[in-house]
């Protein structure tokens, strides 16, 4: 518990540099957070890109190991037997989202 004010003040860091750097590329959504009632800890820095495949092959072929997450939508699990009544929102956000590294460890390099 000692270093997590550590850890959600450097992951405020880690995010506002990825803010600065990508903010200019028109293709991405960064997420927003401008709630003055608190402070984002930053687990993880979700972007979107409507890019699919060629924006994570040339992240990876770059080094940067990203997380894909969300393609198997939950609903969709065979275990939870719910039916599928059409979510075409959330269909399309989920072959957009990727994750960056987010970890307190984390250099410029």
């Amino acid at each position: 518990m000692k270093y997590l004010p550590n850890w959600r003040k450097q992951g405020q860091e880690i995010a506002e540099k990825y803010r600065m750097a990508l903010s200019e590329i028109e293709e991405l959504i960064l997420p927003h957070y401008d709630d003055s009632r608190g402070n984002h800890v930053y687990q993880n820095y979700v972007i979107r890109s409507k890019q699919d495949d060629e924006f994570s092959n040339y992240l990876r072929d770059n080094g940067v190991k990203i997380l894909i997450q969300f393609r198997e939508l939950y609903y969709r699990g065979e275990a939870l037997k719910l039916k599928n009544r059409g979510f075409p929102e959330t269909e399309e956000l989920s072959k957009e989202v990727y994750s960056l590294p987010m970890n307190p460890g984390l250099t410029d390099e």
